[in-house]
């Protein structure tokens, strides 16, 4: 669903602004004026078009709508059937569900924000985001953090070294 703008309107039904307010203020247009400018739904304008369309002109556009809605349909059918499955592995299984470190970095922030110590946790969140973004919580050990720990460590004891010479 798209908004267009009374111009955008005017240009896709081809006709002037002027007139496009005009069918927007008695109602032969669907439109909500919103602040000072009228808006349309692009796909309302659409079907006022193929309303005015020949009998058999309509009937094959609805035969083509109704194959794209089953088309939608069974897109929703199966990712409502996988969010099921997911949900029956949760609570049957007691299967915990993979996160990301950065939905859990967000998450721990967020419930977090009371804390005084709350900008000191978002720079070392922010220091360890750089190595773990997007990897998954069940592939981050003790081994890991230990690691970058000790390659962000090693690089900062070079790096005084590097600039002395300079």
């Amino acid at each position: 669903m798209r908004l267009l703008t009374l111009i955008d309107a005017a240009a896709l039904l081809r006709v002037h602004p002027n007139t496009m307010r005009s069918y927007a203020i008695s109602g032969a247009v669907p439109a909500t004026k919103i602040g000072r400018g009228w808006r349309f739904v692009e796909d309302d304008l659409v079907a006022l078009i193929r309303a005015g369309y020949p009998g058999r002109a309509r009937m094959q556009l609805s035969a083509y709508d109704k194959e794209a809605k089953a088309k939608d349909r069974k897109k929703a059918e199966e990712y409502h059937d996988k969010l099921k499955a997911e949900l029956w592995d949760l609570v049957r299984l007691k299967r915990k569900p993979r996160r990301t470190w950065d939905e859990a970095a967000l998450r721990w922030l967020k419930e977090k924000a009371h804390k005084k110590s709350h900008r000191d946790d978002v720079s070392r969140i922010r220091w360890f985001t750089k190595s773990l973004r997007g990897r998954y919580l069940d592939q981050v050990s003790r081994d890991t953090i230990d690691g970058i720990i000790s390659r962000r460590l090693a690089r900062r004891a070079i790096a005084p070294r590097i600039s002395m010479w300079r």
